[in-house]
């Protein structure tokens, strides 16, 4: 048991950053604008209230304006929300999720001056900051992990100019944060260069970074003594049965047939239909293999080749971090439109879903230290030990957060609240580890649509490449992947 995890002090410590919220709204908004407020029919809290539920999924301006009428009996205007929330200064929700990540931080003894594995990568969205009607923009969006303590630090709009600059914001966040140093910083291929190699060396960073296969010219590190180059080859196997095959084929040769009746070649139909597809298999035992590079700076004697290997898979973490917000707030598409045509109320809305997610991993870890929450184990199954996680269902917790909100902001959280939010939505359940559920890549580098054992659609590609011996299916990434592939098909024969 966490004694800073007892209901009564978690529920004290929350109560305290939410201590006369409107009032601290009101000095922040008249200390910034150098106005007098006046007391309206809205608060800020409200106002604070209708930014914080907007950011949920699908969730509508006016369908948050309509239900607050609802509840209060009122005909309020959607703008007057608006005009009220945009008087909150982008300052203000920075300071309340400082204070909140800082409570989690402390609740948990996180040493902020102890070195941590660090990760960073870039995600993009649609935004339209220009204002412009039926304009798309793709901005650049940069997180910043810290996977040992499981936090996200930042996250920082980019915007468009900045796509192909993650290095070097990386490489300035670097130069403003704390990170503290003999940190070791684990990155994928965006952050392949030799210059980058030689700034890390040079202050002092520890790192395992991902370089391209074709990369050969090591030669241009400086310190390249200081660096070792490994090669690993991981090889996922899968075993695919000849139904699920057949489904991919059917939808496949439906749309082909749809295109070729729409063209009027009724001949190339009945010759699609009769000849292509006519082929049976009792199961598919597929072999895919990846190779690829890391480069370290991390000594031989504490970290060996192996160890790196692990290291590295826990990039993983901040690819999840961001599944998390995609899943559980606007995120993806957005559209905010302002008079400065910036990036102020993208900024807002995303301190909103990191003090969301911290206030979750409060509720979750409350659960967690006052209940008998079995740890991981293993099992000896089919010849191989398997190994059951006991894992949270993180976007429930998320899901109750929202429920209390109100409460919070009013600073009336009590430990019935507590308890009851922790019993509702906190749910453990054990994954198999490898299974898809998971949500863990058997390759540490690949992405979520590429991982070797979900991306099922181009593994049934690779088997019609091999049963057809058509090639042309593929493209120059995927045919690297097929010809270091094995394939074994099991009862074949035509039908």
């Amino acid at each position: 048991m966490n004694k800073n995890f007892t209901f009564e002090k978690v529920t004290t410590e929350i109560n305290k950053i939410f201590k006369n919220l409107e009032t601290k709204l009101i000095e922040d908004v008249e200390k910034k604008l150098n106005i007098k407020t006046r007391k309206r029919d809205i608060s800020f809290i409200d106002a604070l209230l209708y930014k914080f539920n907007y950011s949920i999924p699908k969730e509508t301006k006016e369908s948050i304006v309509s239900s607050y009428n609802y509840d209060n009996n009122m005909t309020l205007s959607q703008p007057c929300f608006e005009q009220k929330e945009k008087k909150i200064s982008l300052s203000f929700y920075n300071k309340l999720f400082y204070d909140v990540s800082s409570l989690y931080k402390r609740l948990m003894n996180v040493d902020l001056n102890k070195p941590i594995i660090f990760s960073s990568d870039g995600t993009f969205n649609n935004i339209n900051s220009l204002n412009k009607k039926d304009n798309l923009e793709t901005a650049l969006n940069m997180g910043f992990y810290d996977i040992t303590n499981d936090i996200p630090l930042e996250l920082n709009i980019e915007g468009i100019k900045n796509k192909n600059n993650e290095l070097h914001l990386l490489k300035k966040y670097l130069k403003n944060s704390k990170i503290p140093l003999n940190s070791i910083l684990v990155l994928d291929r965006a952050y392949c260069s030799y210059e980058f190699i030689d700034f890390l060396i040079k202050t002092k960073y520890k790192f395992i970074i991902r370089f391209r296969n074709n990369c050969k010219n090591f030669d241009k590190i400086k310190n390249l003594n200081d660096v070792r180059i490994l090669k690993y080859v991981d090889e996922v196997k899968n075993n695919i049965p000849y139904s699920k095959y057949k489904n991919y084929i059917d939808k496949k040769k439906e749309k082909r047939i749809k295109k070729l009746k729409k063209e009027k070649n009724q001949k190339v139909v009945q010759l699609e239909d009769n000849n292509k597809y006519n082929i049976f298999f009792k199961n598919a035992e597929v072999t895919m293999k990846y190779e690829y590079t890391l480069l370290t700076n991390l000594n031989l004697n504490d970290y060996n080749d192996e160890k790196i290997k692990e290291l590295y898979k826990q990039r993983w973490s901040i690819e999840i971090f961001f599944k998390l917000l995609k899943y559980n707030f606007k995120f993806e598409y957005l559209i905010e439109h302002n008079k400065n045509k910036d990036y102020e109320q993208y900024r807002k809305l995303y301190l909103v879903n990191l003090t969301v997610i911290y206030l979750s991993k409060i509720i979750e870890k409350t659960y967690f230290y006052n209940n008998n929450i079995k740890k991981d184990y293993k099992v000896y199954e089919k010849n191989k030990i398997i190994t059951y996680v006991n894992r949270p269902n993180r976007s429930n917790v998320i899901k109750g957060i929202y429920k209390i909100l109100k409460t919070l902001f009013n600073s009336k959280l009590n430990e019935q609240n507590l308890i009851d939010l922790c019993n509702c939505y906190v749910k453990y359940k054990y994954l198999k580890l490898g299974e898809h559920k998971e949500r863990k890549a058997k390759t540490p580098f690949l992405k979520w649509y590429v991982k070797g054992h979900s991306n099922r659609s181009l593994i049934y590609k690779f088997i019609e490449v091999l049963i057809f011996n058509n090639m042309e299916i593929l493209n120059k990434n995927t045919k690297v992947l097929y010809k270091q592939c094995k394939i074994k098909l099991n009862g074949l024969k035509k039908t």
